[in-house]
This record gives structure tokens, C-alpha cells and sequence, in this order.
């Protein structure tokens, strides 16, 4: 070694400031695992002498390669190499004369273990998504080469498009080419973007797994349940049901299925004259009330609401229902299941209307045989009947053409509401405007009286600048609300309807203060609670159900 190279190798440590600290942390490493390993070769008497003798050594050279190599990243692997090598073959020569349980474990699956374990619990805690099986335990967020991280990624990047824009369903198709998913926000359907058929299968075999449903088939219709956090989301109940075909496979992931339905009567949207008239309906015995809508469009909610009106502990309140979204305190819930044949429904609603019962709600009409059970005794019980139609008149017309018999059917008949939902503007970011005189006449709301209305934005002002409303996800609108046409049938309207007059039957509900779908909604449109753009898309250009 030239005198030169010696200066050039100590110019490498006086112009650096890390370099002796890291040289200093190797030292110090070193002289530690030296030591521990100088008492245990006293303690299982070997060779103490050459050993350490032996590391000594190799610190020499290993310090001597760090020095002198002017390359510093060069010298300190070939001095750590040097160094720790011998400390290696020490441990290597004294598994060989120890005990089998004295061994040390070279293979380094413990730092393994101890990667792993680091790894996942930084996926834990990073995670947008965690997941609570069907046995109630969190499951462990998959990691490294789990074959269930990219369903996992998957799934998440779904449930968090989803969850955050108030998404009530969310459904799955799989073909041989593709998987195709749509989220269901407020009654509105946003296709996501498709995913390859393999990987969307993967999502739904993972999904079923922490549920606790059955792998084997994917045909076979299955239900199940679990949990998700979404972390700022919020955690959120999963109903899932799964079926298969020739065609392919399907997966629905309902979202908090019991909040869904579970609002009280004075918040589902009815007016307060509305509000009051259903209350002086459930204080009466007997009568049938029919509740119409077409599909999705909150049937389930409003008969749930309108069921938890009544006082269960003073009256016999019975429902008969396939799947119940939720258990009422008091209720004889009578549950079927979705396999359960009309005709096996209908023998049980025949033991249940021989017990008496003062009020009975039925989730759907099985088939024609159940309104010719229930006709009968709608003098003495009071009956709760969803039927989906596009109007209230439609809904009337089906009851009697299914008791088959017109004064029977409508000898009861005490009220008909039928109803749509709306989605209510998001109160974030909804925008006021003066609206057009012209267009308020047209729309038969006095100008005089309405000096603004609102209409969805989406955006919102920071700081001069427009951004994505954070309540609505740009979508201007945040949850829905009900708007309802409650007929009230007298004497005289019973008559009419058994005639099937229909013309004279709306002009005397109209007598009797009637207000129309149309007006209803308009009503919330003044409120600022929906906007003309949503009423015309929901409710088109009808004025009433006819």
C-alpha cells in the first residue's frame, strides 16, 4: 500500500461525516456478538482460543478492506463479508456439537417471520378496507404472495367507489370474458369498470369465503352475511346472495340492508296531513290498506313504517314474510325463506288469520289464493298489503280482479297509498336560482310565493376554485325521500271502485282533499329538498296515477 493510497483512503473519512458512523455502528455490532459468542464457547467448552483468535482475524482484514479500499461502498461489503463470515462459520461449526435444542436456526425464517409479520401489520394498518367474517372475527388483510391480495385490492377499490356515494347495492356479473359491476346509488345504476372473468371470479370466491359460504358450487343459490371498514367510511353490514347458470355467475351485496328499511314514519317523506291520516288509519281496527310502488322503490320501508306504528303490546301484530330486513320488537315475525312455495305460505296464513290477530302485513301477494284469504276478515284485522303498480288506481284494480270478487273485495277497503322516491339534494353543495315565472305557472306553483329554487351542483367553492363536493362525490345528490298519494276511501269511494268508475272515482277523491304524486313532489322541489330536474326524471309528465 503506497503512501498515497493510505492519504487517499483517510480523505475518504475526513470529507464524509457518515461514513466513521457507519464504520463505528459495524464495530460496535461486531464486538458485541463477539463477545456473546466468546461465552458460549465457554459455556459448551470449545476451542475459545482458535475461535476468537479466528475473529480477530477477520476484523483485521475486513477493517483493513473498509480503510483501505478507496472506494468506500466497494470496501465495507468486502470488510462486512470478511468480518461476519467468520462469525457465520463459528455458528455453523457449533451446531454441529451441541445439543439438538441448543442449535441456532441459521436459515433465517425467524427474520422471515419477522417481515412477515411487520408486512402485515402495515397492511393493517394502511388498509382502505378490512373485512369481518361471518363468525364476527376481523380477517387478516392478505399480503406479499397471498393469492387473494389482488381480490382483495378489487374488492376495496369497488366498496370504496360504492360505499362513499351511499350505494344500497352493488352487483356482480361474471361471464367467460368478463365481470361486469354496478353500483346502485340512490336508486341511480353506476357501471364500474369491467374486470377480467378470472379476477372477478376470485373476488367472488373471496368474498364468499369470509362469509362463510359454500366454494364448491357456484350455482347453487346462497345467502350470507359479513361486515367491512372502510376506515373514514365507516363500517358497514353486507347481505349477499349468489346464484349461477349456464350463463354465468351473479353476486349482490346489498348494503346495510336493516337501515335501509328501518326509518321512522314522520321521515319517510309523507306530508304532515299525510302523517296525521296514516296515524288516525292505525288507531282504527280492521280495514285493508294497500301500499303500491313499482319496484325498488321503497315498498319494504314504508310497511315497516307504517307496522311500527303500532303498539305490538296491546293489539296481536303478525307479518308474513320470505326474508325479514329486520326484527321488531313484539312482532310475530313469521319467516318462509325464498324457497318456500306459495301454497305452503298460504296454509300457515290460514292457521295465523284462525288466531285472531288484530293487524297483519304480508311482504308480498304470493299468489291469487292470498288476497281470498285475507278479503273475508278485513272487517275484523287490520291488513297491510305491498303491491307493486305504477299507480293506485292500477293497484286497486289488481286487488279486485285477485279476490275475484268486487263487493268482497272492496267492502274493506280503507286507503290506498302509493308512492316514489326522490333524491334529495345534497344540502353541501345544492345551488339557489330564481326560476322562470313562465315555468312555475306550468308547473301550477304560484311565483308569488316562491322566490328561489334549488338545483343540483356537485361542486363546491375552495378558495375561489371549484371542487368535487366531498358530502356527494360530485354526484349533487345525497340519499332519497319518499312522495306519497294517500287516498282515503269512504262509503261513496268504495262504491265507485266497485263499479269500476273511475273518472267520478278521482274527482271525489280529489273533493276530498286528495293530493297528487305530482303535487307532493313539487311541494318538496319548494322546500328545497329535490329539484325539478329529479321529479321529472322519477315521476315524468304524469300529473297522477291513473
Amino acid at each position: 500500500m503506497t503512501p498515497a493510497t493510505l492519504a487517499q483512503a483517510e480523505t475518504v473519512f475526513l470529507l464524509s461525516w457518515f461514513k466513521p458512523i457507519v464504520v463505528l455502528a459495524v464495530l460496535i455490532g461486531w464486538a458485541r456478538m463477539v463477545s456473546t459468542f466468546d461465552k458460549d464457547l465457554e459455556y459448551f467448552h470449545l476451542p475459545r482460543m482458535l475461535w476468537n483468535g479466528g475473529h480477530m482475524l477477520a476484523a483485521v482484514a475486513g477493517f483493513g478492506a473498509i480503510f483501505l479500499i478507496p472506494i468506500f461502498f466497494v470496501g465495507l461489503p468486502i470488510g462486512l463479508l470478511l468480518m461476519f463470515g467468520s462469525l457465520y462459520a463459528y455458528a455453523n461449526f457449533r451446531n454441529h456439537r451441541v445439543p439438538f435444542d441448543a442449535r441456532w436456526d441459521l436459515s433465517f425464517n425467524g427474520l422471515k417471520e419477522q417481515i412477515t409479520a411487520w408486512q402485515k401489520d402495515q397492511a393493517e394498518k394502511h388498509a382502505s378496507l378490512r373485512i369481518e367474517g361471518s363468525d364476527g372475527e376481523h380477517l387478516q388483510v392478505p399480503v406479499g404472495n397471498d393469492p387473494q391480495v389482488e381480490s382483495h385490492a378489487v374488492l376495496a377499490e369497488v366498496l370504496n367507489f360504492a360505499i362513499p356515494r351511499n350505494a344500497d347495492r352493488i352487483e356482480m356479473t361474471i361471464d367467460k370474458e368478463l365481470g361486469k359491476v354496478t353500483a346502485r346509488v340512490d336508486g341511480v345504476l353506476y357501471p364500474q369498470p369491467d374486470i377480467e372473468s378470472k379476477k372477478a371470479m376470485g373476488v367472488l370466491e373471496y368474498v364468499k369465503g369470509a362469509a362463510g359460504m359454500d366454494l364448491s358450487s357456484h350455482r347453487k343459490r346462497e345467502q350470507g352475511r359479513l361486515g367491512v371498514d372502510l376506515g373514514e367510511f365507516g363500517t358497514h353490514r353486507l347481505a349477499l346472495e349468489t346464484a349461477g347458470s349456464t350463463r354465468g355467475v351473479r353476486m349482490i351485496m346489498d348494503v346495510n340492508p336493516a337501515k335501509q328499511t328501518n326509518i321512522p314514519l314522520n321521515q319517510i317523506g309523507l306530508t304532515e296531513t299525510q302523517h296525521d291520516q296514516i296515524l288516525k288509519l292505525v288507531s282504527e281496527p280492521g280495514g285493508t290498506v294497500l301500499i303500491s310502488a313499482p319496484p325498488q322503490q321503497g315498498l319494504t320501508t314504508t310497511l315497516y313504517s307504517i307496522l311500527q306504528a303500532h303498539d305490538p303490546y296491546t293489539s296481536s301484530v303478525i307479518t308474513v314474510e320470505r326474508q325479514k330486513p329486520f326484527e321488531v320488537e313484539g312482532v310475530n315475525h313469521q319467516e318462509f325463506g325464498d324457497e318456500a312455495s306459495p301454497d305452503k305460505i298460504n296454509e300457515r296464513l290460514k292457521v295465523l288469520l284462525r288466531s285472531d290477530p288484530n293487524v297483519l302485513m304480508i311482504s308480498e301477494v304470493f299468489d291469487d289464493s292470498t288476497p281470498k284469504l285475507m278479503a273475508p276478515l278485513a272487517e275484523e284485522c287490520r291488513f297491510y298489503v305491498p303491491m307493486k303498480a305504477d299507480s293506485g288506481f292500477e293497484a286497486a284494480k289488481r286487488w279486485m280482479r285477485m279476490v275475484g270478487d268486487p263487493k268482497l273485495a272492496t267492502a274493506n277497503i280503507t286507503a290506498v297509498l302509493h308512492q316514489r322516491l326522490v333524491r334529495r339534494l345534497c344540502s353541501t353543495c345544492r345551488t339557489a336560482y330564481k326560476p322562470d315565472p313562465a315555468a312555475l305557472k306550468k308547473l301550477n306553483i304560484p311565483a308569488d310565493k316562491v322566490d328561489k329554487l334549488y338545483q343540483a351542483s356537485g361542486q363546491v367553492e375552495v378558495k375561489g376554485k371549484a371542487r368535487t363536493c366531498p358530502a356527494c362525490m360530485g354526484i349533487g345528490y345525497r340519499g332519497r325521500i319518499g312522495v306519497f298519494e294517500l287516498m282515503i276511501y269512504d262509503d261513496t269511494a268504495r262504491s265507485l271502485l266497485r263499479q269500476g268508475d273511475f273518472d267520478n272515482l278521482r274527482t271525489h277523491l280529489r273533493k276530498q282533499k286528495l293530493q297528487y304524486l305530482q303535487e307532493a313532489a313539487l311541494a318538496k322541489v319548494v322546500s328545497g329538498e329535490t329539484d325539478i330536474k329529479e321529479i321529472t326524471r322519477v315521476l315524468g309528465g304524469s300529473k297522477t296515477a291513473s
